[in-house]
């Protein structure tokens, strides 16, 4: 018995998984564009449809790497690519009344208009290297 259906082991086909991702990095405050990334989308969460994995990138910071998708619908709490005085970076939002956000800017908070902002992804999935 050499095929995997007739040893009752599921069939899964690999190369249907792997999605290619644009992909940037994250250096000092500003977005550089490097080589696409290939990556197995089971890893990431469960999107609506398959279309939705065609909007995905990643962004490596440092030791971290994001998978974001572009923001659809409401905002919602959660980490998000942000551009905020020209400065783009990865950070925690919170939604707050009167629409305000609070960004969580890791030694401090502070809140601004939902307008002050430009959202460009939110997070779906973050790697970390230890």
């Amino acid at each position: 018995m050499s095929n995997k259906a007739e040893r009752g082991l599921p069939s899964i086909d690999f190369l249907a998984d792997i999605i290619q991702c644009e992909a940037l990095k994250l250096v000092g405050g500003e977005l550089l564009p490097i080589p696409s990334q290939l990556f197995n989308r089971a890893f990431l969460p469960s999107l609506k449809s398959v279309d939705d994995y065609q909007q995905v990138f990643c962004l490596f910071d440092r030791n971290q790497t994001f998978f974001l998708v572009p923001p659809l619908g409401n905002l919602i709490d959660g980490c998000y690519l942000i551009k905020i005085g020209g400065v783009y970076a990865i950070r925690h939002l919170t939604l707050l009344p009167d629409d305000k956000v609070m960004i969580d800017f890791e030694q401090f908070f502070t809140s601004c208009r939902r307008d002050e902002i430009e959202i460009i992804g939110k997070a779906i999935l973050k790697m970390e290297k230890m």
